[in-house]
């Protein structure tokens, strides 16, 4: 309406806005369509297998734009090259919010760090942010949940990430105190079971 009308002498800090809000839009819309799907279970997944540590590295890559433009430092520890046998678009969008949520909050760093565990990989995400207290943890993957410290996002991204962890045959769990920062943990078989 203010473009509209002539209210915006600077078009382009008003179209700057409706960029920003449009993305934000289709992040919630794509972000329900995701969840709606897996709930009625219409997500038909596809088993591919994969090299993590190639993969980790392609998914890193994608989220350097966002790590540069907050100054944060992404680090990489790949460990034993492992294969794994699960869903390329599903693993990479869980990977994607989580890591990305991590970058947002970070003061300086956010490290990544893969290892097996027992018969299972386990993938794991730190950043030296504010930290989250005890009484949001346990909501923390709720729908539309957000952290009042924080008060940014939509609130489905966490929620959308343990719903794909699932839907993967996997588990995702967090740690974190105020001043020290969070961790995220998933686990994930090293093939994808059929469903019965």
């Amino acid at each position: 309406q203010g473009i509209q009308r002539g209210v915006f002498e600077d078009v382009s800090q008003a179209a700057g806005v409706i960029l920003d809000e449009s993305s934000r839009l289709t992040e919630v819309v794509d972000g329900i369509l995701t969840l709606t799907r897996m709930d009625q279970m219409r997500y038909q997944v596809v088993p591919v297998e994969m090299g993590i540590r190639e993969y980790i590295e392609d998914q890193i890559e994608r989220l350097e734009g966002l790590a540069y433009q907050k100054k944060i430092k992404l680090e990489f520890l790949p460990g034993d090259e492992h294969k794994i046998i699960s869903d390329v678009m599903l693993l990479g969008r869980a990977f994607s919010n989580v890591t990305s949520n991590c970058i947002r909050y970070a003061k300086e760093t956010v490290q990544i760090s893969v290892e097996a565990a027992e018969d299972r990989l386990k993938i794991t995400i730190r950043d030296d942010g504010p930290g989250i207290s005890e009484a949001d943890l346990p909501h923390l993957f709720d729908r539309f949940y957000k952290v009042d410290t924080f008060k940014q996002g939509t609130g489905l991204g966490l929620s959308i990430c343990k719903t794909i962890v699932e839907h993967l045959q996997g588990e995702i769990f967090v740690e974190s105190k105020i001043g020290k920062g969070s961790r995220f943990t998933v686990t994930l078989p090293f093939e994808r079971k059929a469903e019965v």
